[in-house]
């Protein structure tokens, strides 16, 4: 018997239309590994809290350093065999940016990190915290800035966002609180070094003209001219987070919708939507962008009321360079929680781990830096396949094609008919009735097939095709 539909492959990741009928696409791709072993569905790592009840605030920022990670809120702390706090930053509007650069004329690194009006320094070698060293020991002055002060390394120099202007501090000491001016109205809030410039991202400073033309300019800067080199515009109120992968310039727009762009050489184009129905607000980070495995990682909050979203760690991932993204929701927070009551901050790839500063707001305020554990449970809804025959189509059933299923894991195989306002269990498969046909014996002219994949403990399912008849 020919099946109706096939669902394998699984490397298109999530489309953006319920109609976008795309081979190895879907709707929904939540916790599950496609690019481990490829041509099969895998449940992905599950998160587990790392920091203990050490993490006591949203860190924003994170960096590795010596084989220690360093994270940074309104305090900033090390994991190194264990979590410490390295020291409070007690000055105005903390947990504004974080970077490190090697002092020639003292031998070693210092961690900078920034708030609202002052550098501070840390010095892993001495363990010594300063929280107002700029202005204190190099009298210094930054511009002031309330959201944004993100730092960013290149060529021994550490360059720091600041209002409309970008400070730098070389690995001389030699610190200038004004090496580029960018046009009023305009506020840094992003960094990346792309090829031999540094590529500056913006938003508009609140009511002022850019804000009501809703362009947010992404300027591109030698280090060493007076002026920026070349500015090109992006028709966005908000670039939160820029990120650098295989040569490959991405910017993440926070707006209604949530938009990630990706720079071409000439201009920046759209590459993808965030899924998003009701055109909540998504919101990305400077420092929550990284690169994991097989792809970019980035952390997700949003504004959603009606559960339309999901918050936490999404991913853009493919088998190889050349090939179009995937589009993936990877990660649920330790927590569980995927609603607005989620806030995530920085998100590094350290230590043989993906960890995810967070914030929950459930019940009452709570805190962590997750790392991953274990599997997680993981999920796949297609796209709605619709049959235009003036007639129904019998549904009559479903099989799937797997590996052989270790002990105590499953696959349940859910489907809807016609728009149902909820799922239907066609069979849930055991090691001893894998290889079963589950009837269906319904007629419709659309149906939605979800995939549960639950493994236990370390053994893992390995789906390779749903056909539906």
């Amino acid at each position: 018997m020919t099946p109706l539909i096939t669902i394998e492959n699984w490397d298109r990741g999530m489309v953006p239309s319920p109609f976008q009928d795309i081979q190895g696409s879907g709707q929904l791709f939540q916790s599950l590994d496609p690019w481990t072993e490829p041509g099969y569905l895998k449940c992905a790592n599950a998160n587990a809290k790392d920091s203990g009840s050490t993490v006591d605030g949203l860190v924003n920022f994170a960096l590795e350093y010596n084989g220690d990670l360093y994270f940074y809120g309104t305090k900033l702390y090390r994991l190194s065999s264990s979590w410490a706090v390295e020291g409070t930053d007690g000055q105005t509007g903390p947990g504004l940016g974080l970077g490190q650069l090697y002092d020639t004329a003292d031998s070693k690194t210092y961690i900078y990190f920034a708030s609202q009006a002052d550098i501070g320094r840390y010095d892993p070698a001495a363990d010594a915290f300063d929280d107002n060293w700029l202005t204190a020991v190099k009298s210094g002055t930054i511009d002031t800035d309330t959201k944004y002060h993100p730092m960013q390394l290149w060529d021994n120099t550490l360059f720091i966002g600041a209002g409309r202007y970008i400070a730098s501090l070389t690995s001389g000491a030699t610190y200038t609180q004004r090496a580029l001016t960018l046009p009023a109205n305009l506020r840094v809030t992003s960094l990346a070094v792309i090829g031999d410039m540094l590529a500056i991202g913006t938003t508009a400073v609140p009511n002022s003209s850019n804000v009501l033309s809703r362009k947010s300019p992404v300027f591109f800067w030698d280090g060493t001219s007076a002026q920026f080199n070349k500015m090109l515009t992006v028709n966005e109120r908000y670039i939160k987070a820029l990120f650098v992968d295989e040569n490959f310039l991405y910017a993440f727009a926070q707006t209604r919708g949530g938009t990630i762009y990706v720079y071409n050489g000439i201009r920046f184009e759209i590459l993808r939507h965030m899924p998003n129905p009701g055109q909540d607000v998504i919101n990305f980070y400077p420092g929550g962008v990284t690169r994991h495995r097989d792809g970019i990682h980035f952390a997700v909050s949003h504004s959603d009321t009606a559960g339309e979203i999901k918050a936490g760690i999404w991913s853009l991932s493919r088998k190889r360079a050349g090939e179009p993204l995937a589009l993936e929701f990877k990660h649920v927070i330790s927590t569980t929680r995927t609603d607005n009551t989620i806030t995530l901050g920085a998100i590094i790839d350290g230590n043989n781990g993906l960890f995810v500063g967070w914030k929950d707001t459930t019940d009452s305020t709570t805190y962590g830096v997750d790392d991953q554990s274990g599997l997680a449970t993981g999920y796949f809804e297609s796209q709605l396949f619709s049959f235009n025959n003036s007639n129904k189509i019998d549904f009559k059933g479903v099989e799937i094609e797997a590996k052989t299923l270790p002990s105590s894991t499953t696959i349940a195989i859910n489907y809807k008919i016609d728009n149902d306002s909820s799922w239907t269990t066609a069979i849930t498969y055991k090691p001893a009735n894998q290889t079963d046909f589950a009837p269906i014996n319904r007629s419709g002219r659309k149906i939605q097939i979800q995939a549960v994949l639950t493994p236990s403990g370390s053994s893992n399912v390995s789906l390779q095709k749903i056909m539906v008849f």
